[in-house]
């Protein structure tokens, strides 16, 4: 029998699932546990978790430890923040203040106007010499 090694990662997944259907709260636990994963803020964890499991004293502990439990996930880093793309990604070779191998770009000169000829336009602005003027307003 080959023996599944079990990763740090789903290790808190389950630990997270088997204490919230443990509770008879009547909420998604797959989906509230990876939005719990997804917030940053603790504070914001706890307030989360007071609303949608209530203010007692078990679910400040669970909020409580899977702050520990998450922290320690992280600092072990086998949970990487998802791919946020709403925020700026991190540069692959930042700029070193001491000897760039690079020349900053020239600046552009604009290029002037140049005048073009009218007859490629395929039509004129102005109207025919022999058309009467169609257009004029009569005053009474």
């Amino acid at each position: 029998p080959v023996k599944k090694e079990v990763t740090p990662a789903a290790e808190f997944d389950s630990w997270c699932t088997t204490i919230l259907t443990s509770w008879s709260a009547k909420i998604d636990v797959p989906t509230f546990v990876g939005f719990l994963k997804d917030i940053e803020s603790p504070y914001e964890v706890k307030d989360y978790v007071k609303c949608y499991l209530g203010d007692s004293k078990d679910s400040n502990d669970f909020a409580r430890q899977f702050l520990e439990r998450r922290s320690k996930l992280l600092r072990v880093g086998m949970v990487t923040p998802s791919d946020d793309l709403c925020s700026p990604a991190i540069a692959v070779n930042p700029r070193t203040t001491s000897g760039s191998d690079y020349q900053e770009s020239k600046k552009k000169t604009k290029k002037k106007m140049m005048k073009v000829d009218a007859n490629i336009l395929g039509f004129s602005v102005t109207a025919a010499e022999d058309r009467i003027n169609v257009g004029d307003i009569d005053t009474v």
